[in-house]
């Protein structure tokens, strides 16, 4: 069996009246710190260092001791390592696949907005682009987006091996909470994972299940001025 992981974040917006690198504005603290969590629910769901794999824009979004492998997020460099990966994989593998940047009704950003070497490169990693990649995968997967219109991403959920989590459905996601990276993501894997950004004490471990409605809760009873709902599709559980 092999547990895996996949990180995206595909492009962050620069600061208003900012002309600084993509991955240094204030957006890109709240991503960062996304990314840095999902690693760390990453290694509690027994994934290994070498058997991650991100896909960012910027190298100051990778977490601070992140030992998995770095790729620029462009749909060929997304394609080229899951058909790597697709060659050795079985059915009792298990994949996860964060997602945490700047979604549009078309799909997720890529870098190609941002990158000069390949400017002519799609600029949206779309539902049915994903769900295509991710079927050269054998074994469950389990994926969840922290982005606007995350919704759109559910009908990828088609398959009886595969669970999406979105932050919201086919609208703007908007974080709440005390600190940057407080929200869905946060509070997901607080209690699938018992892992805790601020320190706060875990509920005991659930299964992803339960730890979705806990989150959906979590994030439905917020003090939050705009209170987004959760989706999800799918029925899988990631092996223990």
């Amino acid at each position: 069996m092999t547990r895996r992981a996949l990180f995206w974040c595909g492009y962050v917006k620069p600061a208003p009246g900012r002309l600084e690198a993509p991955g240094t504005s204030s957006d890109a603290i709240t991503l960062a710190n996304d990314l840095e969590f999902a690693v760390k629910a990453a290694r509690a769901l027994g994934v290994q260092d070498k058997d991650m794999y991100a896909f960012v824009c910027s190298p100051e979004l990778v977490p601070a001791g992140y030992g998995g492998q770095r790729f620029v997020p462009t749909l060929s460099a997304l394609g080229r390592i899951l058909t790597g990966l697709a060659r050795t994989s079985t059915g009792n593998d298990a994949t996860l696949v964060f997602a945490t940047n700047h979604g549009v009704p078309e799909g997720l950003l890529t870098s190609a907005l941002v990158d000069e070497f390949e400017p002519d490169a799609p600029s949206f990693l779309t539902p049915a682009r994903l769900a295509e990649l991710l079927d050269t995968l054998l074994g469950v997967q389990v994926l969840i987006l922290a982005a606007c219109y995350a919704g759109s991403f559910l009908p990828v959920a088609q398959t009886d091996r595969r669970l999406v989590l979105a932050a919201c459905g086919d609208e703007v996601y908007v974080a709440g909470g005390s600190v940057a990276w407080a929200g869905f993501p946060a509070e997901l894997f607080r209690a699938w994972c018992g892992i805790s950004p601020d320190e706060e004490a875990c509920p005991p471990r659930m299964d992803v299940d339960a730890a979705f409605t806990f989150a959906e809760q979590a994030v439905m009873s917020g003090d939050a001025g705009r209170r987004i709902q959760p989706r999800r599709a799918g029925n899988i559980q990631w092996p223990r």
